[in-house]
């Protein structure tokens, strides 16, 4: 199974950005997490 996301930001041009996000699952009533980064990108 996946799920996928968006989320729109409008940055200061020029400045980078990134995104930290944490995804959890749940298998058989054993949650575990982790952090995913996601790529740096300048906003225009």
């Amino acid at each position: 199974m996946s799920h996928r996301n968006s989320y729109t930001y409008t940055g200061t041009s020029g400045t980078s950005y990134y995104a930290e996000v944490i995804v959890f699952a749940t298998i058989n009533g054993v949650t575990d997490s982790r952090t995913v980064k996601t790529n740096t990108v300048a906003a225009p």
